[in-house]
């Protein structure tokens, strides 16, 4: 499922009408409720086939109002859908992101092929929140939403980081781009000094894989 805006306003009062056999657009001007019963009806038309279609509402806002219900719209409507990733998801992050380490690392104490050495972060709006897998439910992610596998050990980030070599993180994210589960999902390496491991020792800061959701289209319905 894709992240969507979808916005329906009634901010213009000039509607176009395609006449049939005429090469020139008739405009008509409709007073304020004509207005607002449109933006009413094409709000609720675009809101059932979003949800037909499997997207998950994330939040609805009717003129700046979360509590106001669309069928009172004077202004317009935004309607935010959110994507549901699997909880397989982890799972198979966590798999390939071992399976690469493995491949690339010598052991020696085995620390970083342990998974309870790397912690997995849900960002909103840049303020972490907690992780917690509902049985049968996945995780709603709305638009700027991260989530992030870091680890916790402070020389993960220059493991097998011979210069002209790919780092296992590298590794992984390819590797999970081919996955099936991930093809509306974005993978990336990313690395952070701001909130970096205690002793970091890669002075580009802690290394991180990163699954954001592919933003889905913006769909908007103005009246001209």
């Amino acid at each position: 499922m894709a992240v969507i805006d979808l916005i329906t306003s009634a901010k213009n009062r000039t509607i176009v009408l395609d006449a049939p056999g005429s090469l020139t657009p008739a405009f008509i001007k409709v007073n304020t409720e004509a207005i607002q019963a449109i933006l009413r009806v094409e709000s609720v038309k675009q809101l059932d086939a979003q949800l037909k279609l499997g997207n998950e509402v994330n939040f609805i806002n009717v003129d700046n109002s979360r509590s106001k219900g669309i069928l009172f719209a004077e202004k317009f409507v935004q309607v935010r859908f959110g994507s549901t990733i699997p909880v397989k998801v982890l799972r198979v992050t966590e798999q390939a992101l071992m399976k690469a380490v493995r491949s690339m690392t010598q052991p020696r104490t085995g620390a970083l092929r342990d998974l309870s050495n790397w912690n997995w972060m849900l960002l909103r709006k840049g303020k972490q929140e907690p992780l917690i897998n509902k049985p049968g439910q996945g995780i709603v992610f709305g638009p700027g939403d991260r989530l992030i596998l870091k680890p916790t050990l402070n020389y993960a980030s220059i493991a097998a980081n011979s210069k002209g070599t790919p780092t296992y993180f590298l590794v992984a994210a390819r590797a999970l781009k081919r996955h099936p589960l991930f093809s509306s999902l974005n993978v990336s390496v990313q690395s952070t000094k701001a909130h970096q491991v205690p002793g970091e020792k890669s002075n580009q800061g802690t290394k991180f894989l990163q699954i954001t959701p592919k933003q889905g289209r913006l769909s908007r319905s103005r009246r001209r």
